[in-house]
């Protein structure tokens, strides 16, 4: 039996731009992934055997009824593609909010495919095609970096310079959002697709805009826009539901306490 850890990391996005539907079903992406302290532990245990089996413990505040969680899709496309057959226990500590576009599903996926792909000294290039299979977040948390632009429907990535500003204040209303309707209410919509600036040496809302801020009803933004001071740059991640100012040490306890009466925040840094 093999043993171990690993610490999945969640993600924001500077920036998101989305696609039209591919005739895939895929939409391409524009934007820069920033990985966060905030993350879930995983441990593993792992035997090889004649049959793939596969046990998660601690996932059942999140998963709903009826749905493969990732980490085990990873598992069974790994198996697939590489032809390993093994049993696979799962224990999982969850601390990144579910359904909240901080990819934490993803990281989780993208930690089970590193650990097997060690464990069975499989190439890197092997694991990121697993990962392009269970999402599109997921090949991201496979290369380790930890800022990187993003395009494609998630398989191109090119490690980019660290924005000056480290510290993360994550914001966290009291809702969830589905990605695929988000998606779907994003396609049913007349908008302009843009693209993003090639550095992170000037954030700016009116640059690195959320295409799916467009379907929020404008509360958060209104309440940020007021206590945000115009050096900082806030913004949705990933389809949501969670918000972020990224900003500097002093100024989060300034922002993390003048949104106490509205948000559960949490402060973190890019890890």
């Amino acid at each position: 039996m093999n043993k171990g850890v690993a610490i999945a990391h969640s993600k924001i996005n500077l920036g998101l731009i989305i696609g039209i539907k591919r005739p895939d079903g895929f939409h391409d992406l524009d934007s820069y992934f920033i990985r966060t302290s905030l993350a879930d532990y995983i441990s593993y245990e792992i035997e090889e055997c004649n049959e793939l089996t596969i046990f998660i413990d601690g996932n059942d505040s999140y998963l709903e009824p009826g749905k493969m969680d990732l980490m085990e899709k990873a598992a069974r496309f790994f198996s697939e593609e590489t032809g390993f057959v093994f049993s696979l226990r799962i224990s999982i500590e969850k601390h990144i909010p579910s359904q909240a576009g901080l990819g934490g599903g993803s990281s989780d996926a993208a930690s089970v495919i590193m650990f097997l792909g060690e464990h069975f000294k499989i190439d890197k290039e092997i694991l990121l095609k697993i990962g392009e299979r269970v999402g599109s977040d997921v090949p991201f948390f496979i290369t380790g970096f930890t800022s990187a632009r993003v395009k494609g429907r998630g398989e191109v990535i090119v490690e980019s310079e660290l924005p000056l500003k480290r510290t993360i204040l994550l914001i966290f209303p009291n809702s969830h959002v589905s990605t695929k309707d988000a998606f779907n209410r994003l396609d049913n919509m007349n908008r302009e697709i843009s693209t993003l600036p090639n550095s992170l040496e000037a954030i700016n809302r009116a640059t690195f805009r959320n295409d799916f801020e467009l379907l929020l009803d404008g509360n958060v933004d209104k309440i940020l826009n007021d206590i945000v001071d115009e050096d900082d740059y806030y913004s949705l991640s990933g389809s949501g539901s969670t918000w972020f100012i990224l900003t500097d040490g002093k100024r989060s306890g300034e922002y993390q306490k003048a949104l106490d009466a509205y948000f559960k925040t949490c402060i973190a840094e890019i890890k």
